[in-house]
């Protein structure tokens, strides 16, 4: 990356005096570099090119829908002509810079957790859409390294169906490497209540 570059992410300040302003300032580089790097991968792997206007308003949704979802307290007091001059450079109403969203629900990140020592995990999961689907697993020692994964692509199952043929993949997998100390996780609560005996699979 070119050095200019570097010192310019390092430098962008920005507004501090209004919350939601001041997060706004913070969104434009890295979604601005992501929207520049997508319309670039467009151009040369699918052979589409859209217009500078068009990347600019994809650029501008992202922006909006990731503000949407900041923590943000409003401001104690009114937001400064600067403030309302800001909201205007992105064509956003008046009220953007005075916006309370602090009381919505905090997104809850999830961490892989190792399994106990000489034991191993297995994560599984699967997708289906548009009549075409995959599904696959990984299986790490207690440490986190990488033992084996496997995929295998499908048609014409659903969501449900893929999400079992992946684990039914997976302990065959393991259960033939020799493999029985085994802690299974996996994203479908229909499919491990399946396998808990708590539901039933049509």
């Amino acid at each position: 990356m070119n050095e200019n570059m570097i010192h310019l992410l390092r430098e962008w300040r920005g507004p501090t005096s209004n919350p939601m302003v001041h997060q706004l300032w913070k969104q434009i580089p890295p979604h601005l570099c992501w929207s520049i790097w997508k319309e670039r991968n467009n151009r040369i792997f699918r052979d589409k090119e859209a217009t500078l206007e068009n990347v600019f308003t994809c650029f501008l949704k992202l922006i909006l829908e990731n503000l949407s979802m900041a923590i943000v307290k409003k401001p104690p007091n009114p937001p400064s002509n600067w403030n309302w001059e800001i909201a205007r450079w992105w064509n956003l109403p008046r009220s953007f810079a005075h916006i309370d969203n602090s009381k919505r629900l905090r997104r809850q990140n999830t961490f892989w957790s190792p399994p106990n020592p000489g034991s191993f995990r297995l994560n599984f999961d699967g997708v289906a859409k548009h009549g075409l689907a995959a599904g696959g697993g990984v299986i790490r020692n207690h440490s986190g390294a990488l033992f084996a994964a496997y995929t295998r692509n499908l048609s014409g199952h659903s969501s449900n169906q893929v999400e079992a043929l992946a684990l039914v993949w997976g302990v065959r997998f393991t259960l033939s490497m020799g493999i029985r100390v085994m802690d299974i996780k996996g994203d479908s609560k229909l499919i491990v209540d399946v396998v808990k005996g708590r539901n039933k699979l049509n």
